[in-house]
């Protein structure tokens, strides 16, 4: 199953949950934080190009997704771009889908 359908998949679940912004902070957590941590490429690509990125991404590479989601979330909160509340919907968001 290519990592596109698999996330795709996993949307469809986060929508159908209680918190209607899951899948919001799912998207955010990926494009902002895991993504560039595999490759800063990511960083400037809009939603087709990283969907057309993500199809070519080996799951095995977001193995440790959360581990750079707290590297890349920290880089950015000490750049003053986030804030730390907003820390725990995100990485509650990506947890449940490496789960």
């Amino acid at each position: 199953m290519s990592l596109v359908l698999g996330i795709w998949l996993q949307f469809k679940e986060f929508k159908q949950s209680k918190d209607p912004n899951l899948s919001k902070y799912l998207r955010t957590a990926l494009k902002l934080y895991v993504l560039p941590g595999i490759d800063s490429k990511t960083k400037h690509l809009s939603p087709k190009e990283i969907a057309a990125y993500s199809a070519k991404l080996s799951a095995k590479r977001l193995k440790n997704a959360l581990g750079l989601f707290d590297e890349q979330f920290a880089l950015a909160l000490e750049a003053g771009k986030t804030s730390k509340a907003t820390k725990g919907n995100y990485r509650s968001a990506l947890g449940r889908f490496m789960r």
